[in-house]
């Protein structure tokens, strides 16, 4: 296999709030992490991350309302691999959220609520910027260091 083929190159995807397109966006998400180098382990766990950030946009931000758009977009660079997701929803920053007591939630029996501390592990850095009077959309970045 040809390692890092995507480097410096962007691939995207345009999604709606329904979930059927999640499965194109984590194949997309893996085949690219596979590519740029990274092993099947880590390209499925940057798949899982990028997987629960679309997720958690269609559920909370747009109700699953396939009329609603928003684009997953994978760029790389050098060593960094980058996963730009833009949505029009309600700006929500995900580094503002506590971090949870997985033992507390498993003790609870508490289900959902995995995805932020799933992303937040998985990935080497996450940026938000919220949508603003200049810029319409909300940018999420996930990135993660080819070591």
């Amino acid at each position: 296999m040809i390692k890092n083929k995507i480097k410096n190159k962007t691939k995207k995807i345009v999604l709606s709030g329904e979930l059927s397109g999640l499965e194109k966006a984590r194949n997309l998400v893996y085949e690219s992490a596979l590519a740029f180098g990274f092993s099947e382990n880590e390209s499925f766990q940057i798949a899982l991350a990028a997987d629960e950030a679309c997720t958690n946009i269609m559920k909370h931000s747009y109700h699953f309302d396939r009329s609603k758009k928003f684009t997953v977009e994978i760029k790389s660079h050098k060593k960094e691999f980058q996963i730009s997701i833009l949505d029009e929803g309600t700006s929500f920053n995900p580094n503002e959220v506590e971090m949870m007591d997985i033992m507390r939630r498993k003790q609870n029996k508490q289900k959902g609520g995995f995805g932020i501390f799933l992303i937040t592990k998985i990935m080497d850095s996450i940026q938000y910027f919220p949508k603003s009077e200049g810029y319409p959309l909300n940018q999420l970045i996930l990135k993660k260091t080819l070591e």
